[in-house]
């Protein structure tokens, strides 16, 4: 699918909304607001390609950037958690020392 760039006048208000949703790091522009305004849109009125019937209709969507992030999360979670563990082990070693020198 090609793509074309349009000019676009809307509200100030708008603009605002759509940078708000970037700075909290919903989406990685204000293009891919756009973007999944007018999928949603196109879906919602049946307009192909958009529109599937099949298993797709009912398919949970994702934007690339937000599997991208969600993924990078849970890795981050793992070495927090491994992280907690480790410090974890080194209090219980901390207060086994401590114990020892009472």
């Amino acid at each position: 699918m090609g793509c074309s760039k349009l000019d676009l006048t809307i509200p100030q208000d708008y603009v605002e909304a759509l940078d708000r949703l970037v700075e909290e790091g919903l989406y990685i522009d204000r293009g891919a607001i756009i973007r999944e305004a007018l999928r949603d849109h196109f879906r919602q009125k049946g307009i192909e390609p958009f529109c599937n019937e099949g298993a797709e209709k009912n398919k949970p969507r994702m934007h690339v950037e937000t599997k991208e992030i969600m993924d990078m999360l849970k890795e981050t979670k793992s070495i927090m958690d491994d992280f907690m563990q480790h410090l974890i082990n080194i209090d219980n070693r901390l207060k086994k020392v401590e114990s020892q020198i009472s």
